[in-house]
């Protein structure tokens, strides 16, 4: 750990001593955060650290660091280190701006601990310590290049992305192993100024095929009429978006068709589906709307399954910001209402004093009460 700090160290210091032959904009910030979980008033507290500097016009070099605690404590279990606390944790990332070669192109290289998202389908990567490259072209394409360390497995992850004659394409290769290979391609374009489409198409070699076809058609101002059609099945992929895979996996001959509508301060967003999931057919309806009316900005959320004849999701969010002169500015107050539980799902307070710090209580029915105490310092 010692060692891990002290290397750190001499980047930094290697970087400031650029100073000497090149103007180098040093900025950043300090967090502090603090949390109070119930009545039980156990405190932890997290400290983060960034940095960047840009060295000239031309060439720019940062150096983000992160500091975390591996175990829930004090502030005093984190500085200094008590024996059995466990160590902070340091992450840290470089990134370079700049040329390889004297006629080469300008790309962007980091290294060290990141999150990047090629494709939703085959390629989230969340904090891993990896090398990426990217800024670079092929004709009208740019082209990122990506290798990781996540355990035992160092996935390799490329990316093209650009316009094609007035049609926006993406592509992401992803090879986890030598057994297990990932694609995902996707384009959209505008047909005219009132039909747009997109398609997406993502294969593993392990878990199958997925795809999804969707339009939108513009009826008039503000009014927007839209279909599709989905298969998820079994497709699946180590490096899948989370919410991807929870609103289709298991889902086959999907259709959706709906309608979203935004005029006089009122935003609506219906659609009915249908999609075989588990052997049986399944009918679902949702809906969404919002509108602001007397400084209170009020939603609803609700998706309604025909067959079953039940809701599985019926919630109103109801949120207004004032103030009390002299007293607090810009107080946000949040509350949902869940119908189906008969009961207050979130009842959230935003605050930032004049002091800087923002004030966050929370309460849900799994955690009662929750204050967060957030203190940023940027330079």
């Amino acid at each position: 750990m010692r060692k891990k700090i002290a290397v750190l160290c001499s980047m930094l210091i290697l970087l400031l001593s650029c100073q000497a032959v090149s103007a180098v904009e040093l900025t950043g910030s300090l967090e502090a955060i603090g949390i109070v979980d119930n009545a039980e008033f156990n405190v932890n507290m997290g400290l983060k650290l960034n940095m960047n500097l840009v060295e000239g016009d031309e060439q720019q070099v940062s150096l983000q660091m992160e500091l975390v605690p591996d175990t829930k404590g004090s502030l005093g279990d984190f500085f200094p280190v008590k024996p059995g606390a466990g160590y902070p944790k340091v992450n840290a990332l470089l990134t370079t701006r700049g040329q390889f070669l004297n006629a080469g192109p300008v790309l962007t290289t980091r290294i060290g601990q990141m999150s990047v998202k090629y494709s939703d389908y085959v390629g989230v990567f969340s904090n891993l310590g990896a090398i990426e490259i990217s800024g670079g072209r092929i004709g009208d394409l740019r082209i990122s290049g990506l290798y990781a360390f996540d355990g035992d497995v160092k996935p390799l992850a490329l990316r093209l992305a650009g316009d094609v004659d007035r049609i926006q394409v993406n592509g992401t290769y992803v090879r986890v192993d030598e057994d297990q290979l990932a694609f995902h391609f996707g384009a959209s374009t505008q047909v005219n100024e009132r039909v747009t489409v997109a398609a997406q198409f993502a294969n593993d070699k392990v878990n199958g095929n997925a795809y999804n076809v969707n339009g939108r058609f513009k009826v008039v101002n503000g009014v927007y009429l839209k279909a599709g059609l989905w298969n998820f099945g079994d497709f699946d992929s180590p490096y899948i978006n989370a919410e991807l895979k929870k609103l289709y996996g298991g889902k086959t001959d999907g259709k959706e068709l709906g309608l979203e509508v935004n005029l006089a301060g009122v935003t609506v967003n219906g659609a009915y589906m249908t999609f075989d999931q588990g052997g049986k057919n399944r009918q679902l309806m949702d809906l969404q709307a919002q509108r602001d009316l007397m400084g209170i900005t009020a939603g609803i959320k609700a998706q309604y399954d025909i067959k079953a004849k039940s809701f599985i999701t019926n919630e109103l969010t109801l949120s207004k910001v004032f103030s009390i002169p002299g007293y607090f500015e810009n107080v946000s107050v949040t509350g949902k209402y869940d119908f189906e539980e008969a009961e207050l799902s979130l009842v959230q307070v935003e605050y930032t004093s004049p002091n800087r710090i923002k004030w966050t209580f929370t309460s849900t029915p799994e955690n009662p009460k929750r204050l967060t105490a957030a203190y940023k310092i940027e330079f």
